[in-house]
């Protein structure tokens, strides 16, 4: 897994496009096995799949990119860029 608790992170595969760039911080590992992550965000609440707004919830590792200095080409930059020049204003 990219994560690990402590992290700041940013959403960049959002299952919602309205989360795609937010910050979040990883707090626990929620499902390890299924790679998912609980998060808080830092950025406002997040829209969950209910329609609801939550401060809190479950993101896949493979949704976030971590900030970090020590590996900066962990994700693939390009990707993230191109999927945000996809959504409409």
């Amino acid at each position: 897994m990219k994560c690990k608790v402590g992290d700041l992170a940013i959403v960049v595969r959002p299952r919602i496009d309205s989360n795609l760039g937010m910050l979040v911080e990883v707090v626990r590992p929620w499902r390890p096995r299924e790679g998912l992550w609980w998060v808080r965000s830092l950025s406002g609440p997040r829209l969950r799949r209910d329609g609801e707004h939550a401060h809190e919830g479950s993101v896949a590792d493979s949704a976030l990119c971590p900030l970090r200095g020590d590996d900066s080409d962990i994700c693939n930059a390009d990707q993230s860029v191109a999927r945000a020049e996809q959504l409409p204003l």
